[in-house]
């Protein structure tokens, strides 16, 4: 992954921000965010905790790693662009020398616990302790975890080698309930599943793709589909 797409990730929709601040402005607000206020990132970042907090996400395809027909399971590599409003990250630019977006380590801030649930490979987190989140002054998150997904897939080669496959990759707050996290997706008028920066595969193309968020009683989650259709042997 290119050091230019992470950026375009990172700045989605606040690349005319530009700041001037000095390190002493930048103290005072993690002074005033995680110390005088107390930040704390084990309560969820609502006023009224009986409500769900929204959280978006998307996802963008970079590239499918392997469809493996003995193990039925889809490697693919993605960003899982993901966006939340924290109520308690807020501040006045004016006050801290024009600030309007600063950087925490993920682990630092309250971010939804979002895994993959239909994993090949256990279940874990999203995201490493060397990323960051942004937080914009109004209390907006945004977190893009880049990682490489091992999905299980069903697959019916009937058809071979004329098949098509659909795989999916569902993603769900793990230890949250819908009432706490509510899932979203096709914020800032996205398309949801994005294949903007996809490398094609050799042995597979990409006919469609869609995304659902599927609700219960109990839970909340993401569906991002795509049909696969496989590529003659002699392409």
């Amino acid at each position: 992954m290119t050091s230019s797409l992470i950026v375009l990730f990172v700045f989605i929709g606040h690349a005319s921000h530009v700041v001037t601040q000095s390190g002493n402005d930048a103290k005072r607000l993690h002074q005033q965010l995680f110390v005088s206020d107390t930040y704390n990132k084990r309560i969820r970042p609502i006023d009224n905790q009986s409500s769900a907090i929204d959280v978006y996400a998307n996802l963008h395809l970079l590239s499918i790693n392997e469809l493996s027909e003995t193990d039925e399971v889809l490697t693919t590599t993605a960003v899982l662009s993901m966006s939340w409003n924290d109520t308690f990250l807020k501040w006045d630019p004016n006050t801290f020398g024009g600030i309007k977006f600063y950087y925490w380590p993920q682990n630092e801030v309250w971010k939804p616990d979002i895994a993959l649930q239909n994993s090949y490979l256990d279940y874990k987190g999203l995201g490493d302790k060397t990323l960051n989140v942004m937080n914009i002054h109004t209390g907006a998150m945004y977190w893009n975890p880049f990682q490489v997904f091992k999905s299980t897939c069903s697959l019916d080669i009937f058809y071979f080698p004329f098949d098509y496959q659909t795989c999916y990759l569902r993603f769900q707050a793990w230890s949250y309930s819908r009432r706490q996290v509510n899932m979203e997706s096709g914020y800032r008028d996205s398309q949801g599943f994005d294949l903007d920066y996809y490398e094609t595969n050799s042995e597979w193309d990409i006919v469609n793709t869609s995304w659902h968020v599927y609700r219960d009683q109990q839970d909340a989650a993401i569906n991002f589909k795509m049909t696969l259709k496989r590529k003659p042997i002699n392409h």
